[in-house]
């Protein structure tokens, strides 16, 4: 892999900006099985992901096969601490 095969999703709770978003531009687009993709993307982390995490296939642009699986996550949004589970 070279400079030119690096992409990236930059991962916000912040509302992206305009400046983001020309930087973004300014990144160019990869290919991957003849369709062009954004080489920068943003995903603002909000409620629509926690409702509907394929909303994700919505939001950022990438091939179709490196999205899945998708699957609901539970919410932990509180002021204590949680422990991790095992399956």
């Amino acid at each position: 892999m070279n400079e030119n095969d690096a992409i990236g999703i930059f991962i916000t709770i912040e509302p992206v900006t305009a400046g983001m978003r020309q930087v973004a531009a300014d990144m160019g687009t990869f290919y991957h099985n003849n369709e062009t993709f954004p080489r920068l993307q943003f995903w603002q982390i909000d409620d629509t992901y926690f409702d509907n995490p394929s909303a994700l296939k919505d939001i950022i642009r990438l091939p179709q096969q490196w999205l899945e699986p998708m699957r609901k996550t539970e919410r932990h949004f509180t002021d204590t601490q949680m422990t991790l589970l095992r399956s």
